[in-house]
């Protein structure tokens, strides 16, 4: 049973994901700096973008243009393909309308101690189904976060999760469920000893 736990009298201006490829392309970028123990700065000076652009490339906090991430690539000899390979859809059972658990893409944060995979089937328009591991300690972070998009809703198959909605500490434990608009400012984290399991569906804004 969901478990609120304590308020917070205060709520600090929360960070703006512009859409899960924004961020999932960030993650990516980050990635392969650090995997070649390349600091902002060293990247900055490589591609005479700012260390504040690079920042909020990484963090899924404004897009990429298409000649940012030419520059971003060649700076970190890797090519735009290979950048966004794990995005490409592959073709669905039955005609899209099944997603083979082969092929769902991921995306490991190894900083939050965090992987996602996209489950969504291609077919589906109205919304975006991802299953999400999280190690013990693993979290988003400190900041909250909102994200372009309509409603949010999740449950919990495995673990605990720590959800803060707005000013509201709620502990989730197997089996709960919740919901939130995505503009709702929130922050997660998994504050047990064994690995948390959520599957997030996020129904999309109709334009």
């Amino acid at each position: 049973m969901a478990d609120i736990l304590k308020n917070s009298s205060s709520l600090k201006s929360p960070k703006h994901v512009h859409s899960f490829i924004d961020f999932w392309v960030g993650q990516q970028l980050r990635e392969h700096r650090r995997q070649q123990g390349l600091s902002l700065q060293a990247l900055s000076a490589r591609t005479g973008l700012a260390v504040g652009t690079l920042s909020q490339v990484e963090r899924g906090l404004s897009s990429a243009s298409i000649k940012t991430l030419s520059i971003l690539t060649a700076g970190l000899d890797i090519s735009v393909n290979d950048l966004l390979a794990n995005l490409q859809k592959t073709d669905g059972e039955a005609n899209g309308w099944i997603a083979r658990a082969r092929n769902h893409q991921t995306l490991v944060m190894k900083d939050k101690h965090i992987t996602k995979q996209i489950i969504t089937p291609e077919r589906a328009t109205a919304l975006d189904l991802y299953r999400v591991k999280i190690q013990p300690g693993g979290s988003t972070g400190e900041a909250f976060f909102v994200t372009d998009g309509g409603e949010v809703a999740g449950s919990v198959i495995f673990g605990k999760l720590e959800l803060w909605i707005e000013n509201q500490l709620i502990v989730l434990e197997e089996g709960d469920s919740f919901c939130y608009q995505s503009d709702t400012p929130r922050k997660w984290s998994n504050p047990g000893d064994t690995e948390t399991y959520v599957i997030w569906a996020i129904i999309r804004k109709q334009k």
